[in-house]
């Protein structure tokens, strides 16, 4: 082979563009969660589009795997051995519900030594979809946020309310994500000044809007 023809293959070589960047996030719902993060990420990808915004978005992979507790991190942790991919942003999203509070703060030390970043609720999700609406500091059950979501939906014009598997609320949430990255960023604080250092005694509390800032910087 020619010299020339070998810099010219090493040129071409120089100039492959980098292989992309992968996010990961992995939750322990299969609707709600999987549904809001995939939407997002839509939105995101949508807006850049039509900006035509020249940055390069990760690929992204949203699993809703339906386990909870340790089998989940195990669960996300598969993924890595399946796939060749290397993932530069690993995040699981998970809640307090029915663990102990030692148990839920276990996991989170766990998920976090094992390289995953943690949007964790303390009590449940809809804590994060409520935070659009309403700044609430009053840790309530778990129906009790399906009671306010669905009148907050409603009030916006929802036919159907809160339903787990409803894209509908998506819409109208994402047009209020800055108020519940505010509301989630108080409410931290305030749990921060009354002395709630663990996330199992931070309730009502959540790590959500973490991972959602971090995926609208992505798009800026």
């Amino acid at each position: 082979m020619s010299r020339n023809r070998r810099e010219g293959k090493k040129k071409r070589r120089q100039k492959r563009t980098p292989s992309a960047e992968y996010f990961l996030i992995a939750s322990e719902g299969k609707e709600t969660e999987k549904n809001y993060f995939t939407h997002l990420k839509n939105k995101i990808v949508e807006e850049k589009t039509l900006s035509n915004n020249k940055i390069d978005l990760p690929i992204f992979q949203i699993e809703g795997i339906g386990m909870v507790g340790e089998t989940l991190i195990n669960e996300a942790e598969k993924y890595f051995r399946r796939t060749p991919r290397q993932y530069k942003y690993k995040w699981l999203v998970f809640d307090k519900d029915d663990l102990s509070p030692n148990d839920f703060n276990r996991l989170i030390e766990m998920a976090e030594s094992r390289g995953f970043r943690v949007a964790w609720s303390n009590e449940c999700f809809e804590l994060w979809l409520v935070l659009h609406f309403e700044f609430l500091n009053t840790g309530v059950t778990r129906d009790q946020y399906f009671t306010k979501l669905d009148k907050h939906l409603q009030d916006r014009g929802s036919a159907t309310g809160y339903a787990k598997n409803s894209y509908e609320i998506f819409d109208i949430t994402f047009e209020l994500t800055e108020v519940a990255i505010k509301n989630a960023e108080n409410l931290n604080k305030q749990q921060g000044t009354e002395g709630n250092y663990t996330p199992s005694s931070q309730n009502p509390c959540t790590r959500v809007n973490l991972l959602v800032k971090e995926l609208l910087q992505l798009g800026s």
